[in-house]
């Protein structure tokens, strides 16, 4: 399954591996990122407070919360993070990106499953 937004003429299509999350395990968050005009993978990313992105995920209860930035460097249209969910539930996910000098801040929400 991908999760998927469209802000400011921009798709966000993230997928969870694993596909369903589990309560302690490493959890990786992949966007593929493109550009809803041309239909094209964008190539105008621009870094965001020194990284080429930032997620922050909090639990439902705001007991856990994980800030990560991006695990390849490389300037494209993919960019993928980590993040190690300690409990099972739901949880939020805010991720920003910048493009053209304005910050898209993208959100989703996920349920981790126990271990």
């Amino acid at each position: 399954e991908v999760l998927t937004r469209e802000l400011e003429s921009t798709r966000f299509a993230l997928t969870l591996g694993p596909r369903e999350p589990v309560a302690g395990k490493k959890l990786t968050l992949t966007y593929q990122i493109t550009d809803l005009k041309t239909g094209e993978s964008v190539r105008d990313l621009e870094p965001y407070l020194g990284a080429w992105g930032h997620t922050l995920i909090l639990s439902e209860d705001a007991r856990d919360y994980v800030h990560s930035h991006p695990t390849q460097s490389l300037h494209n249209s993919e960019v993928s993070f980590e993040a190690f969910l300690p409990r099972s539930g739901r949880y939020r996910i805010w991720s920003q990106f910048q493009r053209q000098g304005k910050v898209i801040t993208v959100p989703f929400t996920i349920e981790v499953k126990p271990y």
